[in-house]
């Protein structure tokens, strides 16, 4: 199995992967450039929730569990807590990783529709991602809070897990706040991005559209003219019948 520090070391080389390849592109997104944030994050929470995962189990091996259910419920709650912790943030560091560098790469490359391609087809994607970030950060506070309450002292262990909750509950709900007045802000380079399209193709429109309007009137001429020349065409054969009788 790996252990903490060669995980550690695993994932802070992808990190430094992802910002070498930010300083050697020019031009990159700045969505791109917010995907390094959550890798950082991700990583941090990744490698403390798997090093605590490998403390318990340390403790567990010198001490002999106690066969209250209490203590093996408590036990049980905290390796799944860390194990969900880990998993979630190695995914979200994984999939904004990849998010990142391919899409430098079609940047770097300037094939603009395939970048667009690739995160529309990759949205589902990342929003799972942020989802497994903000689960991540949620159980590493939950761990903190449950680790941080067995350290101390039992006589102060009610105020000080009372403290420690009152501040996750005040953090948890600037993040909410945080991350709901974000939304606009990738709504409206979305619509930015379709405006500037349409912007790059109203000149060629409004170029076509003379030469457009000239071939109407040609084929308009062409199609009348050959109208009065078939009606006097088909009328010429009846007027000398009709003098005849």
């Amino acid at each position: 199995m790996l252990h903490p520090p060669l995980l550690l070391r695993l994932l802070l080389l992808l990190v430094v992967i992802v910002v070498d390849s930010t300083e050697n592109e020019t031009g990159a997104e700045p969505l791109l450039d917010s995907f390094d944030a959550h890798i950082v994050v991700s990583v941090l929470t990744a490698t403390a929730s798997f090093a605590a995962l490998f403390e318990t189990n340390s403790q567990d091996e010198g001490t002999t569990r106690s066969s209250s259910s209490y203590m093996s419920l408590l036990h049980n709650v905290s390796v799944l807590t860390c194990s969900i912790c880990s998993l979630s943030g190695i995914y979200a560091t994984v999939v904004f990783s990849l998010s990142s560098i391919y899409g430098r790469a079609a940047v770097g490359t300037g094939r603009m529709d395939i970048y667009e391609e690739f995160l529309k087809s990759t949205e589902t994607i990342r929003y799972k991602a942020f989802v497994m970030y903000l689960l991540s950060l949620i159980l590493f506070i939950v761990l903190l809070v449950g680790t941080a309450t067995e350290k101390i002292d039992q006589e102060y262990r009610i105020y000080f897990f009372s403290f420690l909750l009152f501040l996750s509950i005040f953090s948890y709900n600037d993040w909410n706040t945080i991350i709901k007045c974000a939304g606009p802000i990738f709504t409206a380079d979305e619509d930015t991005n379709i405006q500037s399209h349409q912007q790059q193709q109203q000149p060629s429109q409004q170029q076509q559209q003379p030469s457009l309007g000239i071939k109407k009137k040609i084929m308009k001429t062409a199609h009348l003219s050959p109208q009065k020349e078939d009606s006097s065409t088909f009328q010429a054969p009846f007027k000398p019948h009709h003098r005849t009788e």
